[in-house]
């Protein structure tokens, strides 16, 4: 009678190839989560990069200033005509992401017959605070009180404008770039994730219709710094995961 041990012994090698798959999956299942796998980094490293540099995505955000009342007084309005608190901005489009500054410390409403968005134009003003031709007038970028940077500006000039520069400065102050023009002008400026603020040199201007877009807070150095400790953890931990999956 034959032996039936060889056909049993390729029997169990058959069967050890086929539960070899199941073991594998079955691994998989209850590995360790402290080494979770390559497509559960992807969301987390995202994660960590948006809670860290505080990014935030904005809708391009156009000012016309025709939301609060404008200085009634009949046109022209001439240089040192006094403004009233009520017509007077400085902070208020704040929750936008923009402050406005000028010589008296913001800019003047104005009610005006030739405003590119009727009723309203916006002017500089000057100690008092008064309507001022003479002084620039500046835009400053922040999210929730903390410096940050957009992605272009533009404005337009009323047809009583002269020639007038908008130059776009970095977070470090330094000049990126500059757009000049006169009278019923569109000036703008575009360097990505990079203006800070804008000053628009005057003489004289009327402006309206401010629009900016791509707002986005600047990391503060202390964060940055653990952005750059958590990348590092995130890499050793990978690069010691394929080691000990190499060696086993």
């Amino acid at each position: 009678m034959p032996s039936v041990r060889p056909v049993r012994r390729v029997t169990e090698l058959v069967r050890r190839q086929r539960e070899k798959p199941a073991k594998l999956n079955n691994s998989r299942k209850h590995q360790n989560p402290m080494y979770p796998s390559h497509s559960k980094w992807l969301p987390l490293a995202a994660s960590i990069v948006f809670a860290l540099t505080g990014w935030v995505s904005a809708a391009p955000v156009l000012i016309n200033f025709d939301d609060r009342p404008g200085l009634p007084e009949p046109p022209p309005f001439f240089d040192g005509t006094p403004v009233p608190a009520q017509f007077f901005v400085h902070d208020e489009y704040l929750p936008l992401g923009v402050r406005f500054d000028s010589g008296g410390g913001g800019i003047a409403i104005l009610w005006a017959e030739n405003a590119v968005s009727f009723p309203n134009s916006a002017a500089a003003t000057g100690p008092g605070p008064v309507i001022s031709y003479q002084v620039p007038v500046t835009a400053t970028f922040f999210i929730n009180g903390l410096p940050a940077v957009v992605d272009f500006v533009r404005l337009d000039l009323s047809d009583s404008s002269s020639r007038s520069t908008l130059m776009a400065f970095d977070q470090n102050g330094v000049l990126l770039g500059s757009s000049s023009g006169g009278a019923s002008s569109t000036l703008g400026l575009t360097f990505p994730a990079s203006i800070h603020s804008v000053v628009l040199q005057q003489g004289p201007v009327g402006f309206d219709n401010f629009t900016f877009d791509g707002l986005v807070a600047v990391p503060e150095p202390g964060t940055m710094t653990l952005f750059a400790a958590g990348a590092v953890w995130l890499a050793v931990t990978i690069f010691y995961r394929r080691r000990k999956k190499t060696a086993a």
